[in-house]
């Protein structure tokens, strides 16, 4: 399911751009990374998969981290 997920938000292995395009859809609050309440579709599904720390927070290193080793599959 990650795969699916990295394909269809275009995720790269530094997780740059496309990052700040789902903070620009998803972040409601503007608070620089995206907390469950905020995630939709499959990013929800997958939240705590790539929620490293489990501090109920995506944030950009962890949405890099998490493309680098669905990159390696």
């Amino acid at each position: 399911m990650l795969n699916y997920l990295f394909k269809k938000y275009r995720i790269n292995a530094a997780g740059n751009s496309t990052f700040e395009s789902l903070l620009a859809k998803m972040d409601t609050n503007k608070d620089g990374k995206l907390a469950l309440s905020e995630a939709q579709g499959l990013l929800k599904d997958d939240f705590s998969t790539i929620d490293a720390n489990k501090d109920g927070f995506l944030t950009k290193e962890e949405y890099a981290d998490a493309s680098r080793i669905q990159g390696r599959k």
